[in-house]
This record gives C-alpha cells, sequence and structure tokens, in this order.
C-alpha cells in the first residue's frame, strides 16, 4: 500500500482583482440603469408638467374667447371670422380661431403651446356654442315713465310694421301704442286731426312702464348687453351702411349701424348687421340710417329724417322730430315724437336686434372635445 502524498495547491496570482471588477461591475450597472430610470421619470415629469401647462392655456383661450364676446362674430357668414392670441409667460402661447357654422352657432378652436429647453407639449381644445337671442318682451311701440308727447302729425303705432325682409312677414295680433303707469302722462292733444296713436288698446296702464330700472322692465339684463356692446363716440351722427373691399359688410366702420331699408340694395350685405350699441352721454342721430339695439344713459334726439329699426333704451328724454322714424320698440323715461315723425311697432325689426345681441354659451350636451 503506497503511502498518500499531499500536493500542495498553487497560488492563483490575479484572482482577487477579477472578483473586485466583476463586483464593481455589477454595481455599476445598478447604479446607470437607476440612474435612468429616474431621468426617463424626470424627463415624463416635466413633459407632464408641460401637458397640463398646455392643456390649461388651451382652457383659458376658450373662455377668453366667450368672455370678450365681439358682436362682430355674430353678425358674421360661416367661416373663419377671428383670430386671437394670447402669451401666458413661461414660454406657453395660445391662438383661438372662432368659426361662424351657421346663424345660431359657432366653434371655438383653442390651440396652445408650452416650450421649454428639451420638451414642448402642444393641446388643442375644441368647444361648440349656441348663440341665444337676447330676451325682450314689449307691450307696446312705446313705453315711457314720466311722460310721453306726440304732437304736429306724427304718429304712435302698435300695428306689426311690413318688413324688406320676406323671410319676417308681419304679425297679425296688434300691440299697445304706448305703455305708461298711468294714461294721464300721455298728452296727444296737439296731434293733428288724425288719429295720432292706435293700438290694441291706444293706452295701456301698467306697472313695468313704473320699473326702477328701464331695461329690466322689458327682461333685459342691462349689465350683460352693455358689456357686449359697441361704443357710440361722439354727437351728432349720421351712420350709414359700408360696403368692406371684399364686397361683404364692413363691420369695423364706427358708423355703419346696419341697412335696414336697404340702401346697398336688396342684396344689402349690412341687412343683418344688427349689433348693439351703447352711450354713456347723449346722442343726436342726424339723418342716417341704422338697426340693432341703442342703450343711450342720456339723450337720445332723432331728427332730419333719421330712420332706425330695432329697440331703443333710453335713459332721459327721447325726441323724434324732423319725419325721423323708429321701427321697433322704445323703452325711455320721457319721449316726444313732433313734426310728422313716427314709432311704430315692429316685430321682424326687435328680432334682427335680438339676433344682433345675441351672447354665446356651451351648446347643452357634448360640446366639449379635445384633440392631441
Amino acid at each position: 500500500m503506497r503511502p498518500t502524498v499531499a500536493i500542495p495547491s498553487r497560488p492563483r496570482p490575479g484572482i482577487a482583482i477579477v472578483v473586485v471588477l466583476v463586483a464593481l461591475s455589477v454595481v455599476g450597472a445598478l447604479a446607470a440603469g437607476t440612474f435612468l430610470i429616474a431621468w426617463r421619470d424626470l424627463g415624463a415629469g416635466v413633459a407632464s408638467m408641460h401637458r397640463a401647462r398646455a392643456f390649461s392655456a388651451a382652457e383659458f383661450g376658450l373662455l377668453a374667447a366667450l368672455g370678450e364676446w365681439d358682436p362682430r362674430w355674430t353678425a358674421a357668414p360661416p367661416g373663419l371670422v377671428a383670430l386671437q392670441r394670447h402669451s401666458l409667460g413661461d414660454d406657453t402661447s395660445d391662438t383661438v380661431r372662432v368659426w361662424r357654422l351657421a346663424s345660431s352657432s359657432a366653434m371655438l378652436v383653442s390651440s396652445s403651446v408650452a416650450a421649454g429647453t428639451r420638451y414642448a407639449a402642444q393641446r388643442r381644445l375644441n368647444l361648440l356654442v349656441a348663440l341665444h337671442p337676447l330676451g325682450v318682451s314689449v307691450p307696446a311701440a312705446l313705453m315711457v315713465r314720466d311722460e310721453a308727447a306726440v304732437r304736429g302729425g306724427s304718429q304712435v303705432l302698435g300695428t306689426d310694421a311690413a318688413d324688406r325682409d320676406a323671410d319676417c312677414p308681419p304679425d297679425s295680433s296688434a300691440r299697445a301704442a304706448i305703455a305708461a303707469p298711468d294714461s294721464a302722462v300721455v298728452d296727444t292733444a296737439a296731434c293733428g286731426a288724425a288719429p295720432c296713436i292706435a293700438g290694441a288698446p291706444a293706452i295701456l296702464v301698467t306697472t313695468l312702464a313704473a320699473a326702477p330700472d328701464l331695461a329690466t322692465s322689458v327682461g333685459i339684463d342691462r349689465g350683460a348687453l352693455i358689456a357686449g356692446a359697441l361704443p357710440i363716440r361722439g354727437t351728432p351722427i349720421t351712420p350709414g351702411p359700408t360696403q368692406a373691399v371684399d364686397g361683404g359688410c364692413d363691420v369695423d366702420d364706427p358708423l355703419n349701424f346696419g341697412d335696414p331699408v336697404r340702401a346697398l340694395g336688396d342684396t344689402s350685405p349690412c341687412a343683418r348687421w344688427a349689433a348693439p350699441r351703447y352711450a354713456t352721454g347723449d346722442v343726436r342721430m342726424d339723418g342716417g340710417v341704422g338697426q340693432g339695439i341703442l342703450i343711450v344713459d342720456g339723450n337720445l334726439t332723432l331728427s332730419n329724417g333719421a330712420r332706425f329699426a330695432g329697440i331703443a333704451l333710453v335713459y332721459g328724454a327721447l325726441r323724434i322730430e324732423g319725419g325721423s322714424r323708429l321701427d321697433g320698440a322704445v323703452i325711455a323715461q320721457r319721449a316726444v315724437v313732433d313734426e310728422g315723425s313716427a314709432v311704430h311697432f315692429a316685430s321682424c325689426a326687435i328680432d334682427r336686434a335680438r339676433r344682433g345681441a345675441a351672447q354665446p354659451s356651451r351648446e347643452a350636451g357634448f360640446s366639449w372635445v379635445e384633440q392631441n
């Protein structure tokens, strides 16, 4: 039997270095993976922040367009009618396009961009809005609070006036000629031989005429109406319809109050231009034509054959003279109709004025959509 001989193991130089290198590689890979995950999460967080900013900017654009609605957009034909741009800081901007779709609807398209050093986000929101005509209920051709006088062969008529618009036949039912809190405030002693007031009834006694605010008495929200009205600057004025270079109605002309008499022809582009207008003081309309709604915080005078169709809210004295005429309805504190002039109830003129003062609201149902 041979004896067992132990063979001593040989040293393996460098194995420790290999183990250390492998361990360092594993730790480095783990560290790199952790860094990549953190970097990716950071990028996702920054991108999400930009998307949120872009979404908020697009929403702001829609709300701004609704709050700053221009009556010229209401009267515009179908198509792109306005472009608004907003700069919101932090490299965030928004562009809103206003599209008219039909006579009673519009589409707002808000496109926003939120930019950063390495990331950028875009959002687009569409909002369908309905254009609701102004709510108003007038009981007479002329409603006064304090006093009314009809003189010099003038007339106030509650029968519905014929209209140039074939799509709007006159209403067969007559309104009152004059509405007042008391019949004693109506003076017709100097109106002439012919009957100067006619309606059903001629004089309507109603507490509406004594309401504290003229607009409220006929169901109008004065504040909302003024907020959406175009200003009247300067007096006297002689308004008249004007055409733009492209043949459409020049709605940017401050003296273009529409064309109720078709001065530009039967197919006048300004036939339906009837924006509400507001004056902070007295206004004198010396000739000319116009339509829509007039809100006058002072006295209103129509003279020299002036013609206006629609609704007049006069918080002072109304005077119609020199063969002038107002078709529609008037609500005033005091009124004088003189020198062969006339106030004639006209439902079609009132309807155009209501539509011209239409304000947007979100369409009922599914009116909002996001497009990425």
